[in-house]
């Protein structure tokens, strides 16, 4: 009986990467253009089209168009933990009742930076599916040393978000 494979991921600021161990080795799962990375990005065009990874490399932003990148750079954060981070986004980041950081789409829809990952996570998990063609439900997902706890648990309730699946931090 073949066992399911184990998938590691790289959740880089800017781009991501998918490796699973196979025939002694790792190899890299190309996403569904080809490419062995994929980009950390969300794009909104409303509140419910969105793009993820691959799919917003050739996408031609819309006037009202909302692009999320290196939400690695805020997850785990307090509000007043960003502040120097934010002229380096684009985007609308304000502060929840909470004192986290919320993504402003519009009006009426906001995300957490933990929901943005799992978009991510969620398209890399998919890709690999459709790659290796069976299903995943383990993953190792890499952080970065200097990550707090907090960060670290973050990144992984933001890969267990509305899928049953094992996640490892290494």
């Amino acid at each position: 009986m073949e066992s399911k494979p184990r998938l590691g991921i790289d959740f880089g600021t800017t781009y991501c990467c998918v490796g699973v161990w196979k025939e002694g080795g790792v190899s890299i799962i190309p996403n569904s253009i080809g490419e062995r990375t994929t980009p950390s990005v969300v794009i909104f065009d409303s509140p419910d089209e969105k793009f993820v990874g691959e799919d917003t490399l050739y996408h031609v932003l819309k006037k009202d168009s909302v692009k999320i990148y290196e939400i690695k750079r805020i997850i785990g954060k307090k509000y007043n933990q960003i502040g120097d981070l934010l002229k380096d986004f684009t985007y609308n980041i304000e502060e929840d009742d909470k004192g986290e950081p919320i993504i402003r789409i519009n009006q009426e829809k906001t995300y957490y930076p933990e929901q943005i990952a799992n978009l991510i996570i969620d398209k890399l998990i998919k890709n690999a599916e459709l790659y290796l063609n069976q299903k995943v439900n383990e993953i190792v997902i890499t952080v970065p040393s200097d990550f707090s706890d907090i960060q670290r648990n973050k990144i992984k309730e933001a890969a267990e978000l509305n899928k049953e699946i094992k996640v490892n931090l290494s």
